[in-house]
């Protein structure tokens, strides 16, 4: 997700919120019979508002509101989902003047998932490598068993930590680890 992306976001939740605490203090202000709410309440039960339905242009700033919200609604659900994965980086250690070298990333990821795999506390690793606000990424999520040692895991992902810098030398690329405890047993 990139940083605009993000504001957007950010933007389209903040309104949101806004709008529904505005429609629910008012309701709340309605009931309690504060003269303001009663008067917003009778602006909106005016004769226009009531007879827009019967009107000729109704349907189609209807239409165009469905159609521009379907439009808005759909480039935001792909805008969102899209993920942008990386596959190759250059070896700027390895690269010379007479050519560069590119190495697979996501077999390191692979790697390095399956090392953290092999604690038998540890039930599943899930990597992924992508562009996240910017900066590719190497995302880890761990999910292990509720009585896992935290210290022992922690140092196992300073090692892979330790692992991964060896392997990919000066590359810049940031590396994000989850945890996710299971539930306990009952």
């Amino acid at each position: 997700m990139s940083r605009a992306l993000a504001a957007v976001d950010r933007l389209i939740v903040l309104l949101v919120a806004l709008g529904l605490a505005f429609l629910g203090g008012w309701s709340i202000l309605y009931y309690l019979g504060n003269p303001y709410a009663i008067q917003l309440a009778e602006f909106n039960n005016q004769r226009i508002w009531r007879e827009a339905p019967d009107q000729e242009w109704f349907k189609w700033v209807l239409l165009g509101i469905v159609i521009g919200g379907l439009l808005l609604g759909g480039w935001m659900v792909l805008a969102n989902i899209r993920r942008k994965r990386i596959a190759q980086v250059n070896s700027d250690d390895a690269s010379t003047a007479e050519g560069r070298i590119r190495f697979n990333i996501t077999d390191i990821a692979s790697a390095v998932a399956g090392q953290l795999e092999r604690d038998p506390k540890v039930n599943k690793v899930k990597d992924v490598v992508l562009f996240d606000r910017g900066r590719p990424t190497m995302q880890f999520t761990i999910s292990a068993e509720p009585d896992v040692p935290i210290a022992a895991l922690r140092s196992q992902i300073d090692q892979a930590e330790r692992d991964i810098r060896e392997a990919i030398g000066t590359a810049d690329i940031d590396s994000v680890y989850r945890i996710h405890l299971e539930p306990v047993a009952r």
